[in-house]
């Protein structure tokens, strides 16, 4: 189990931080306090599923350093690791950040913003002298910050990138959320034939069918080059998920057998994909 804890000045990108973090493939969960995070953990680290999470620690409520280093011990004897990533960023710049966002400072109860800040960094200061991580946001853009995140926190093949492949048929609507699209209409039809047209696409003989004709292989070919190009690019972006849409007319055969052998060639690259098929059971064309 690797843990990050993510505290810091508020304003200074705690919720970019955690949303960067759940990118990347931790389970998040925000605004914890330190009294009862020792529960927290323990309950999540009983789930063999969880491999990394990462917790933001709410201050608001006092921060005991003691309790917390205990609660640092107790990870490294269940033999977990963690990390602890401190946020600031100067006072003039969270002056504005706040002045844009209007939002309340949660320590602005007695007097003006700037003392509440100020009140905040001398009660965090036992927190950022055991910072693993600190990072100052002061001239940082968001796409700088979650880069800087990502390079100090993924390790090699850590960070899962994902393609979703989803088939469809267009008779039935073109899904919304699809990044890319790919029409497989022209892919010859197995609906024509009476003993393929009850199967559909994952089936030997509809995949034989399709495969029969000379420009399947020359399409499937080009595609994953086109997506071997494409997908590095959508990562470097910073983008975690690609949502990829491939339809035929009814979404049983052509976009089935195509998605199957899109996802087959991409998990032989490495990529983490997923497949889902909308329209399977809903039409034969």
């Amino acid at each position: 189990m690797k843990i990050v804890f993510v505290a810091g000045l508020s304003g200074a990108g705690k919720t970019t931080c955690l949303n960067t973090l759940e990118d990347l493939g931790f389970y998040t969960a925000s605004s914890i306090p330190v009294s009862i995070m020792f529960r927290v953990i323990n309950t999540l680290m009983k789930d063999e599923l969880l491999k990394r999470m990462a917790l933001s620690i709410d201050t608001r409520v006092g921060f005991d350093s003691n309790q917390f280093l205990r609660i640092l011990h107790d990870i490294k004897d269940k033999g977990g690791t963690y990390e602890i990533v401190f946020l600031e960023a100067s006072t003039q710049i969270l002056l504005e950040r706040f002045a844009l966002s209007r939002r309340r400072h949660p320590f602005e109860e007695e007097g003006g913003l700037m003392e509440a800040i100020e009140e905040e960094r001398r009660r965090l200061q036992p927190l950022r002298e055991i910072a693993t991580l600190i990072v100052d946001t002061t001239f940082l853009s968001v796409k700088e910050f979650k880069e800087k995140i990502k390079d100090a926190l993924q390790k090699t093949g850590e960070a899962p990138f994902e393609v979703n492949i989803l088939t469809f048929g267009f008779k039935y609507g073109i899904p919304q959320d699809a990044d890319l699209v790919l029409d497989v209409r022209f892919l010859p039809n197995p609906y024509y034939v009476d003993e393929l047209a009850p199967l559909d696409g994952k089936n030997d003989l509809v995949q034989t069918f399709i495969e029969g004709s000379g420009e399947t292989g020359d399409f499937l070919n080009r595609t994953i080059d086109y997506l071997s190009y494409l997908l590095p690019m959508y990562r470097k972006e910073g983008k975690a998920v690609l949502h990829l849409a491939i339809g035929c007319s009814g979404g049983m055969h052509r976009a089935v057998f195509v998605g199957e052998r899109l996802k087959r060639l991409l998990d032989e690259k490495d990529y983490f994909t997923r497949i889902f098929h909308r329209d399977i059971g809903r039409g034969k064309a």
